[in-house]
């Protein structure tokens, strides 16, 4: 059993009203809807999201540490006998898996919850990606260093000289606002003067985007979208289809991955997403130096097979599915000649 990282919460809220924000009423509209912008973008990529994009992501995660375990294991011992149609079927559904999981997180479609959607809803509303509002959209004050001051010139003397925690939130909580103009600082480009209007570079939103067009994703999303989801036709004279190896499935994930986590710490100023690889709660190598099966039951589970095979050889002539495609007989009526 595993257990995704515990970073899945109850929907993003805030403490403070529009009216107590430290913002202009002129632009209150304006932080409306950047806050839900954000509070959509941060659901989709943390929860509560029905499947969420990290969790989508530490799902992968955990198959590609199981597989590359396994194949290491091969590695170690090259000589030791495994079953070839078991690897088969591990390899092939790994790449299933892994194909066809990457390909869901650039879905554009805004009925689905993908990475692709969160940087596209990103780029259409970088217009309200100012300084002001990532510093100032939950009640913290945009002037830090008064803040600041303020703070200590209410304390005594005594007070000054103690250890003390430092507000994080609210109009008092200016260490924060610092940290978020810093933070802010990086995604502007460093502007000689600080301004409430700053916006996050336009190169940002690019790079992103140039992210998810990384060749390691384009050929996991090509295998996914003309192997595996599709069949499709390659007339003679076409190339044919570049498959990703492990290390380019590993590159996407590690890149899709460090993207969402970009967009929670650094354009949202929220949490670190944390370890990507799911909690197993027993040893994910126990008992992998066991055969499945012992000697004594091959003969059993070669019956098995020889029966299953004979089986499923006889779907062509199915008359289960042959009776549901054949019309009925039409019984002759009155109409047909027939007394």
């Amino acid at each position: 059993m595993t257990t995704a990282p515990d970073i899945h919460g109850p929907h993003i809220e805030y403490k403070y009203s529009i009216e107590e924000c430290d913002v202009n009423k002129s632009k209150q509209d304006a932080l409306q809807a950047y806050r839900r912008v954000r509070q959509n973008c941060l659901e989709h990529i943390r929860g509560p999201s029905t499947y969420p994009i990290y969790r989508q992501l530490s799902k992968l995660a955990w198959h590609t540490a199981v597989f590359q375990t396994l194949n290491e294991a091969r590695s170690l011992e090259p000589d030791a006998p495994v079953s070839g149609p078991a690897w088969e079927l591990l390899r092939e559904g790994y790449a299933s898996l892994m194909a066809l999981g990457i390909r869901r997180l650039l879905d554009k479609d805004k009925r689905r919850i993908s990475l692709a959607w969160v940087v596209e809803k990103l780029e259409k509303n970088s217009y309200l990606m100012t300084r002001e509002f990532y510093v100032c959209h939950d009640g913290l004050p945009y002037d830090y260093e008064t803040s600041r001051a303020k703070y200590y010139q209410a304390m005594s003397a005594d007070e000054r000289n103690e250890t003390c925690f430092h507000p994080a939130s609210g109009p008092e909580g200016w260490g924060m606002s610092e940290a978020m103009h810093e933070e802010f600082d990086k995604l502007c480009g460093y502007p000689s003067r600080r301004s409430r209007d700053d916006k996050i570079s336009k190169s940002v939103f690019a790079s992103m985007k140039e992210l998810l067009s990384h060749e390691s994703i384009a050929t996991v999303e090509r295998m996914a979208s003309k192997v595996i989801a599709h069949a499709v036709i390659i007339k003679p004279g076409e190339n044919g289809i570049v498959m990703p190896t492990y290390q380019d499935v590993s590159t996407a994930l590690e890149t899709l991955v460090g993207l969402a986590n970009f967009i929670c710490t650094g354009i949202f100023f929220d949490v670190h997403l944390g370890s990507v690889v799911p909690i197993y709660s027993g040893d994910p190598i126990e008992s992998i130096d066991q055969p499945w099966i012992s000697s004594g039951n091959l003969s059993q589970l070669s019956g098995f097979w020889h029966e299953l095979c004979s089986s499923m050889n006889a779907w062509p002539g199915s008359e289960r599915i042959t009776a549901m495609l054949i019309p009925p007989v039409q019984q002759p009526t009155s109409a047909d000649g027939f007394q």
